[in-house]
Formats: C-alpha cells, sequence, structure tokens
C-alpha cells in the first residue's frame, strides 16, 4: 500500500531518491485509487505535482488519466498539459477533454429525452385525464421492471459461471504444473459467455433505438437477401455453421417497399435467425434443414413475407408467451437473449404492419410478416 500523504511531501521537498520509472508506477496507482474512490485532496495534489515531472513520459501518463479527476481538476490540468513542451503530452491531452464533452453531449441528450416524455405524459393527461395517466404509469412502470428484472436475471445467469471460470483459471494459473486441457476448456467457455453478453448488450441497444421516422422506397428482395446475409453472419459469430441449413427465397424483383432500411432488416434477420436455429442440436450444433422465405405483395397496398421452417415447432404453451413478445423470454435456455422476435416486431409496427406466429411441436414453425408498400397507407409510424 501506499502513504500518498507521505508521497506528496517528498515529492514536495524534492526528494530526488524516487526513479522516475517508479513515478510512473505511482501515476497507475494514483489511477486505481482515483477510479475507486473519491479524489481525495492528496491524490488530486499528487497529480497536478506529477503534471510538471521533467519526464514527458510522467506527463503523458498523467495525461492519459484525467478524466478520473473532478471537472474543474481536469479543465485546469487539461489547459496547462496542452500548452506542453512535448508533443505526445499535448496530443495524449487532447484527448480526455474531447470524451468529456461527447459524455456531457450524451448527458443533454438523455435530458433531452426525459424532457420528451414528460410532454407525452402530459398530452396523455390532457386527452385521457389524471386518472388514466397514472393507471398508464403503473403499466409503463410494471414493464420496465420486468425488462430489468429479466435483463439482470439473464446475465447473471451467464456472470455466475463465468466468474467461477475465472476463478478456476487463476487458481491454475497459481498451481506448480499448469494443465492445458481444463485451463482451454475454461477458457473457451469463458469466451462462450463473454460473446453471449456482448449479444445481449448489442440487443438491448437495438431495442431502445429510437422508432424510424425517415422512410425511402427499396426492392423486397434485395432487402431480404441483405437481411439472409445478416442472419448468417450472427450465426457464424455465435460459433454456429449456418450452412447446414439451406435458405431458399422466393420473392419477386418488381415489389417495391417504402421502409426504414436497417429496422426492416434487423426485423427480417432476427426471423430468419430464428428458423435456422430451429434446427439446433445443441448449443452451436444444427442438423440439416430447410428455411423457406416467400414474399409477394398482396393487392396494391401490402407486402407479405413468410419465413417457413421444418425444425424443433414450439409447445402450444411456450407459442402462447412467445405470442406476447416480452423483451427478455425466450424458449431456448442459455442461447437466446429473447429480444430478437421483440425487436422484429417492434420495427414491423413501427411501419404500420404486423407479425404473427403459427407453431406445432414437432412439425415447425411459420412466421408471417404484413407490410404495408406506402407509408402513407401504413398510418403513422
Amino acid at each position: 500500500m501506499i502513504d500518498f500523504t507521505a508521497t506528496l511531501a517528498r515529492l514536495r521537498a524534492g526528494d530526488a531518491d524516487m526513479p522516475w520509472p517508479d513515478r510512473r508506477n505511482l501515476v497507475t496507482r494514483l489511477a486505481e485509487e482515483l477510479s475507486g474512490d473519491d479524489a481525495k485532496g492528496p491524490l488530486v495534489e499528487l497529480v497536478e505535482l506529477l503534471a510538471g515531472d521533467p519526464k514527458w513520459e510522467v506527463r503523458r501518463d498523467v495525461a492519459d488519466m484525467l478524466l478520473l479527476l473532478p471537472e474543474n481538476d481536469l479543465v485546469r490540468l487539461v489547459a496547462r498539459l496542452s500548452e506542453d513542451t512535448n508533443a505526445f503530452v499535448r496530443s495524449a491531452a487532447e484527448r480526455p477533454i474531447a470524451r468529456h464533452r461527447k459524455g456531457q453531449r450524451q448527458v443533454a441528450r438523455a435530458c433531452e429525452g426525459q424532457d420528451r416524455f414528460q410532454v407525452q405524459w402530459q398530452s396523455f393527461e390532457r386527452l385521457h385525464g389524471k386518472q388514466a395517466l397514472a393507471r398508464a404509469r403503473r403499466i409503463a412502470e410494471r414493464q420496465f421492471e420486468h425488462l430489468i428484472g429479466a435483463t439482470v436475471h439473464e446475465m447473471r445467469n451467464v456472470l455466475t459461471p463465468l466468474k467461477a471460470s475465472v476463478t478456476s483459471l487463476a487458481r491454475q494459473l497459481d498451481g506448480a504444473v499448469l494443465d492445458r486441457t481444463p485451463f482451454r476448456r475454461h477458457v473457451t467457455k469463458a469466451q462462450g459467455r463473454l460473446v453471449f453478453l456482448e449479444r445481449l448488450l448489442e440487443d438491448l441497444r437495438s431495442f431502445s433505438q429510437p422508432l424510424p421516422t425517415h422512410h425511402r422506397r427499396e426492392r423486397l428482395r434485395a432487402l431480404i437477401v441483405e437481411a439472409v446475409a445478416m442472419a448468417q453472419d450472427a450465426l457464424a459469430a455465435g460459433g454456429r455453421d449456418g450452412r447446414r441449413v439451406k435458405i431458399e427465397i422466393d420473392a419477386s424483383e418488381a415489389v417495391t417497399i417504402e421502409v426504414a432500411r436497417q429496422h426492416i432488416l434487423v426485423a427480417i434477420a432476427n426471423v430468419v435467425k430464428n428458423a435456422v436455429e430451429a434446427y439446433a442440436t445443441g448449443p452451436k450444433a444444427l442438423e440439416r434443414g430447410m428455411v423457406w422465405v416467400r414474399a409477394h405483395a398482396v393487392g396494391d397496398e401490402c407486402a407479405e413475407i413468410v419465413v417457413e421452417d421444418q425444425g424443433m415447432g414450439i409447445s402450444a404453451e411456450d407459442l402462447d408467451e412467445l405470442r406476447q413478445f416480452t423483451p427478455g423470454k425466450t424458449t431456448k435456455r442459455n442461447q437466446g437473449t429473447g429480444f430478437g422476435l421483440p425487436i422484429a416486431r417492434r420495427n414491423i409496427q413501427a411501419h404500420g404492419g404486423e407479425l404473427s406466429i403459427a407453431s406445432e411441436e414437432g412439425i415447425g414453425t411459420t412466421v408471417t410478416t404484413m407490410l404495408p408498400l406506402d407509408q402513407e397507407k401504413g398510418g403513422e409510424p
């Protein structure tokens, strides 16, 4: 443990016994302390003192950790190090202030979002009254609590075994002899769980994205082809060889549709990925099978996209639950995040469309999407 107060007194007194590599190590220890605690007086004073160190390497290390300081100290030291005689120090000092400004903009946008919600609640109250507003708030809060609870539960299911794997790895590293086989097994498990966490966070981000407001006309077949490629890439990223399941596309080149491209790509890709995973025989294994993606215009107002598989199917009980499209709920134990279909349905409904599911256990599943060809006919997104 470092006595920062005593160290500060030594450096103030001009103690020359501390080699400059040790002063660099001191900056590292200060960063660790500041990241886990409040910026107490001696720590900030030490940072300021080291910002004037004779060695540019020490000053650059100080510049790299400035974001850990309170805002007033951050701004003061950035201004000081931005005028340093060494170009490496000046460059390092510019980075934290840029990140700081970006963080301020993100906070401002979040505040704007909260203000927008408040305006919407006030409008709802004017239209429907205080009693309806209070009930709507309770429903929204319960749904939010459910979403957070389900997500935390899912993350804990991953983090608990991940922590056990890392603990086992640490014990093996401490041992006299390293057995490569169990070591590799624990590393593989840890990597898989980290990949799942990454998918879960990406799905959460996607689910929280603002709904589309800008649309343009796209060829429906081209959208489907790109979405299928996205689904196959996602399967490969999860360690599954999607090529074992053949995907057959039947869609006319002539049909065009007015959409927010990325939202519809994600929706179709999520449905196709689910269809391929219906042939799963294990966490990463797939049996051979077929998925059919058919799309055509229905009259002059709508397009119908049907994704069909002959995989494991869904039981009646699970199907009833799935049709509620509750984020975080999944029938794929320890494999799915439970956000794929809710994201797909949310994006489809934002275009004035609808998504429905039919399935029979042991027979297969069919997901049907209806989308207006023209957003003016589809209502407000």
